[in-house]
């Protein structure tokens, strides 16, 4: 299984004190979960080269996905063309659509 942790707070889950709201996600990773992320797209725009070294190094240890640039980013342009999509996270949707990932980490409010 698969969770994909939005931009608006990947530095809250990534920093070195762990939030309370993320211990449950360090502890399904430990039991095998992955965090899913790409480097193309909106993603990589959003988050800064301080977290993509962090998500770099746990895709080394085996706790995250990298989905290719290229790929996310077909991806998240069809996401765009549909017109079906209410959200403006079409990378979130990609990223989704891509991975199967049904579980999501974030503070948006819509």
């Amino acid at each position: 299984m698969c969770i994909i942790i939005d931009a608006n707070v990947l530095g809250e889950f990534l920093s070195e004190v762990v939030n309370e709201d993320c211990k449950p996600i360090y502890q399904w990773l430990e039991k095998g979960g992955k965090i899913i992320y790409s480097s193309g797209g909106r993603f990589s725009d959003e988050i800064g080269a301080d977290a993509r070294r962090k998500l770099n190094e746990l895709a080394r240890k085996g706790n995250a996905i990298l989905i290719g640039a290229r790929i996310f980013q077909n991806a998240e342009a069809a996401v765009k063309r549909d017109g079906s999509c209410k959200s403006d996270d079409f990378h979130v949707l990609a990223l989704a659509k891509i991975s199967g990932a049904r579980a999501l980490y974030t503070r948006d409010r819509i």
